[in-house]
């Protein structure tokens, strides 16, 4: 269940990347599920990191799944043939993983044996300041996402994917294909998703999770519970300061931004009803391109996330600065 309080939590320290410090020690009031409330948040290195620099190090993080790990460098894994997902349900990933804003680029995965994507299972795990770019991610019979299949009892934060996720199983996702007991915070897909049950541009299925200051622009395919951000949104979960903006199409429970909803909560979230060919949603609240490309639309957002320029979305500021 979603803690509708505030959890403090002090993310700043050499953990992060430097270029996030001033942003995180402005915004480090987060709400998060009640069963992350009392979670460790790595504010340092730990003295037995493990440095990765080559996609060969990404895939030897199987061989250790409670480190943790730091990205020292931008990794092309377009030559790597056979990735196969870090973590299963029978033996999650439980570290904590730093891109340090470095790409993944050019990862491919084709994986029916489990859950799929860069993290196949996660449980108690931290992932943060990961960008993927142009991956592409098949799955099968279980839970498809960009950087995680499955995320349990464990945080996303300041990361980007794009690229292209497709699974003939339920819950794909753009970025995590099934979420629970977890929390994406200050995230970002866009590209192509495609699947048949609970299909999003963010996440397939979410549940016991909250979404927060988050975007997708991903093309979403599929039948069943298939939305812009949030496929199917279940069990208290919250989502919060989000947009969507990318096609969807779906056959039953088609929305722009969530496809169904149950029992949870959408507030302050936005999808536009023009580029995704969609006038319905589950919730939030759908508006024309020029509304949605206006700053006084997001007039109760943080302006110390978010960057504002009238005719164009919003974006991350953490990504403007970045980029």
């Amino acid at each position: 269940m979603v803690n509708k309080g505030i959890v403090t939590l002090l993310l700043a320290g050499s953990f992060f990347s430097v270029a996030h410090a001033d942003l995180v020690n402005q915004t480090s009031d987060f709400k998060l599920p009640v069963h992350l409330e009392n979670k460790h948040i790595k504010t340092h290195l730990a003295s037995d990191i493990i440095v990765v620099k080559t996609c060969a190090d990404l895939q030897a993080m199987n061989t250790d799944l409670d480190a943790d790990y730091i990205q020292t460098k931008d990794i092309n894994c377009s030559e790597f043939s056979g990735f196969t997902p870090i973590g299963t349900q029978h033996m999650p990933f439980t570290g904590s993983f730093t891109g340090q804003d470095h790409h993944i680029a050019h990862l491919g995965i084709y994986y029916t044996e489990g859950e799929a994507g860069l993290f196949g299972y996660t449980q108690d795990a931290q992932i943060n300041n990961v960008r993927l770019k142009d991956v592409t991610v098949i799955g099968g019979n279980y839970s498809t996402g960009a950087l995680v299949g499955s995320l349990n009892r464990s945080l996303v934060f300041f990361s980007e994917v794009s690229g292209q996720v497709s699974s003939t199983a339920a819950n794909v996702g753009g970025m995590v294909g099934q979420a629970h007991d977890s929390a994406l915070l200050y995230v970002s897909a866009r590209g192509l998703v495609i699947g048949e049950t609970n299909v999003g541009g963010l996440a397939g299925h979410a549940a016991d999770s909250g979404i927060y200051d988050s975007y997708s622009a991903n093309t979403v395919d599929g039948l069943h519970n298939v939305a812009g951000l949030v496929g199917l949104l279940t069990n208290h979960s919250e989502v919060m300061d989000t947009f969507s903006i990318g096609p969807v199409n779906g056959l039953v429970h088609a929305g722009g931004l969530i496809g169904k909803n149950q029992m949870s909560s959408v507030e302050a979230s936005f999808w536009d009803k023009k580029t995704s060919n969609q006038e319905n949603s589950d919730g939030g609240l759908g508006y024309t391109t020029k509304r949605m490309q206006n700053p006084l639309t997001y007039s109760g957002w943080d302006d110390q996330i978010w960057y504002f320029v009238e005719g164009n979305y919003p974006v991350l500021l953490w990504q403007f600065e970045s980029n």
